[in-house]
């Protein structure tokens, strides 16, 4: 029977739109696809969101299907010939414990390590959505397709369990959010409105933040900033490395939380017609691009320089579309780097910097850490740890221009430096000559590859710096560490999840930490770096590390 009135509404000869139905049967093997033409008068749009009243009843926001949409359908997609079979595009259904743009008010519990307020809820009662018809149509209306019951975690799920993700909030505010996906065991929103604000809320200073993607923080104040980010390494300590018996030092920052980066990459899609559009950083939450015309946390001078950069980018481009034989254009990103020489567009070239008395040069698009305000205070804290103790060696990992090497190099008897970029390594012998050391060693190869190198000094008298990549230290590099046996460890790491992971495996071989240092070199972000010193136990005696912190009252 209903197939046969959706076999009369199909046949209908009024200015038509294509609408799909799919009937979801409990066998997936026997769903059905029924594509119809329906009247513009009796059209509504099924897929568009739902939402919460005040009243807290369920309306749908579905609009009728006007004329000038109907005539816009048509130029888009012109009719086929009836001898072709219609294929109908198959549209999976919103399924979740919640519905699109569903309005929730929840407290903030905490934040991600992605800078995400995190909600917790208990899960709504099962139902479904319902889709209406214009009342006044002429034509038939159209049945709606059958309730479908929503997905939900294969897994029990405690009834205030349920995760939901917003970002620009700040622990303890009451928010109102809006739902926009469903995950198999939490939720993604928008925040619509912050009912109760937390005391550490601020003003941000940048225009762009919560649509630019470069900041995660700006709506905080420095200090609370800076109380979270000390509180993510305990977290992700307990969590990847179950490490929970250490104490978490306070961040150590400077006062320079704006116009400090020193480099910046800012992207741009390719020309259509000679025309560059937006030339910025990625949407929050998305693929799509900002324009940003200055940044907040650049330099001054780089702000400077992106002005007229991003003229002359667009210059070009309308150069090129205007030859006789255009070349295809690309998108590209841009490159700005302040230094000595000044700010400099060309990743290219060789630059210069001075830290700690040394001067470093290094090809400006290489790794060279991008806060030059905090950068020096840093290395005097590792250069610092790292001669505690007395050591007659230092093993540098992960060594790259040289940075930690030369700096703590007077403090030694001999250095030894490793870096799988020869052109890294090129640089930090370079280095070496210009700051006039002599008892710095450098070779090429990858990490692991230093254990050869360094078979006439002893574990118990080196103490060995390691300052890996976002990725970590590989299995084969910490295995032949803990075999050398240095007698401590200064481990720099950018994402203390992965540190935390590398500080399990040292510990479980013997090794105790001494300190957890985390430095704020990224303000206004969710980015911390963090420092944890380690000694051999066997060395040090039991109980030689730090106290566990105090109970929160």
């Amino acid at each position: 029977m209903l197939l046969s009135i959706l076999r009369g509404i199909a046949a209908r000869r009024n200015p038509v739109s294509r609408a799909a139905f799919v009937f979801l049967h409990p066998s997936p093997s026997q769903s059905i696809t029924i594509t119809s033409t329906v009247s513009a008068a009796s059209y509504t749009r099924p897929s568009l969101p739902m939402r919460r009243t005040n009243g807290g009843r369920i309306k749908s926001t579905v609009v009728p299907l006007t004329q000038r949409d109907e005539e816009d359908a048509d130029n888009a997609a012109p009719a086929q010939p009836k001898q072709k079979k219609q294929q109908a595009r198959k549209q999976k259904p919103w399924q979740g414990p919640f519905l699109y743009h569903e309005e929730l008010e929840l407290t903030v519990d905490s934040l991600t390590n992605l800078g995400l307020g995190i909600c917790r809820t208990s899960l709504p009662l099962q139902s479904s959505p319902t889709f209406t018809s214009d009342s006044n149509s002429s034509s038939s209306p159209i049945p709606p397709p059958p309730p479908v019951e929503r997905e939900r975690s294969a897994a029990p799920v405690a009834p205030e369990s349920w995760v939901i993700m917003v970002p620009g909030v700040i622990p303890g505010e009451r928010i109102r959010l809006r739902i926009y996906r469903n995950h198999k065991n939490y939720s993604e929103a928008d925040l619509v409105e912050v009912i109760e604000a937390s005391p550490a809320r601020v003003e941000p200073v940048c225009s762009l933040f919560g649509r630019c993607g470069g900041c995660q923080y700006q709506h905080m104040s420095i200090t609370a900033q800076r109380d979270w980010k000390q509180q993510h390494v305990v977290d992700v300590l307990a969590r990847t490395g179950n490490i929970t018996n250490v104490a978490v030092q306070k961040v150590i920052g400077t006062d320079d939380v704006l116009g400090y980066r020193s480099k910046i990459t800012p992207h741009h899609e390719k020309p259509r017609g000679g025309e560059i559009k937006d030339i910025g950083f990625l949407k929050l939450g998305s693929r799509a691009l900002v324009d940003v015309e200055q940044c907040a946390i650049a330099t001054p001078a780089i702000n400077a320089r992106l002005m007229g950069l991003r003229e002359e980018v667009r210059a070009r481009a309308r150069a090129a579309a205007a030859e006789e034989t255009p070349k295809k254009p690309k998108g590209a990103t841009l490159f700005l780097r302040e230094t000595q020489e000044g700010v400099v567009t060309d990743p290219r070239v060789e630059v210069s910097d001075k830290i700690r008395g040394l001067t470093f040069k290094y090809t400006a698009g290489s790794f060279f850490q991008n806060n030059p305000f905090m950068l020096p205070e840093m290395v005097g804290y590792v250069t610092g740890k790292a001669r505690e103790g007395g050591m007659r060696f230092l093993v540098d990992a992960y060594c790259g221009g040289g940075l930690f090497c030369l700096s703590a190099s007077k403090d030694f008897e001999a250095c030894y430096g490793v870096e799988i970029s020869e052109l890294a390594i090129l640089s930090a012998r370079r280095n070496a000559d210009l700051n006039e050391i002599t008892n710095c060693h450098f070779r090429a190869g990858d990490a692991s590859d230093i254990f050869a190198g360094i078979k006439h000094i002893r574990g118990q008298e080196t103490v060995m710096i390691i300052d890996p990549p976002r990725k970590g230290c590989d299995e084969d590099f910490l295995t032949q560490l803990c075999a050398f046996r240095p007698a401590r460890i200064v481990y720099v790491s950018c994402d203390p999840a992965t540190q935390a992971r590398d500080a399990q495996v040292l510990v479980r071989s013997g090794y105790e930490i001494e300190e957890l240092q985390p430095f704020d070199l990224f303000p206004q972000t969710r980015h911390i770096e963090n420092v944890i010193v380690f000694a051999d136990a066997r060395l040090s005696g039991p109980g030689h590390g730090p106290a566990a912190p105090a109970a929160a009252e």
